[in-house]
């Protein structure tokens, strides 16, 4: 880890570099981790009304999320707090994760404080998840357990293409109604 800053562990969207550089462009992606006891639910209530990922806490020592390790200036600690939906309805966590290689670092994530179990992602949304668990090599049985969300289409189609924008893609049809 370089001097002065600090781990942030990504599970949702945020697995993406270019989601992630589009909110902090001094992102560094470092190294996968597993976050144990952990599962993933689309159930954080967005601003938005659809379903956001949280880091849902079992106990169950079978429920792990895996996901991706950031280092980030402690500086840009404070502005990823105030991002989007960060900064409604999830709470900072400080976790230890076990990296790939067996090693035990601690970081901070976040987790969702406003749930409601009947939402459901939006497809962009899903995408920026999927797409970063291509990118960085995520196992296709992991995987799959996104691809088995339902998800709904946006009703918003500005905030659609803004989004997409991100990962260069100009319509949802092109992440295959995932």
């Amino acid at each position: 880890m370089r001097p002065e800053t600090v781990l942030y562990f990504a599970y949702g969207p945020d697995i993406s570099s270019r989601w992630m550089r589009h909110v902090l462009s001094s992102v560094r992606p470092t190294m996968r981790g597993w976050l144990g006891q952990h599962r993933i639910y689309f159930h954080k209530l967005g601003t938005d009304g659809s379903g956001k990922c949280d880091a849902f806490f079992t106990g169950n020592d079978k429920d792990n999320i895996l996901g991706l390790l950031y280092e980030i200036a402690p500086g840009d600690k404070d502005m990823l707090a105030k991002t989007g939906e960060f900064a409604n309805g999830y709470a900072e966590k400080a976790v230890s994760i076990i990296t790939d290689e067996g090693k035990k670092v601690d970081a901070f994530t976040y987790c969702a404080t406003n749930i409601e179990t009947a939402l459901k992602p939006f497809h962009w949304y899903k995408g920026h998840v999927l797409i970063g668990a291509r990118e960085f090599d995520f196992p296709g049985e992991y995987t799959s357990r996104f691809l088995s969300v339902e998800s709904i289409d946006d009703p918003d189609s500005s905030r659609e293409s803004r989004e997409l924008a991100i990962q260069g893609i100009g319509q949802s049809r092109q992440l295959g109604r995932l």
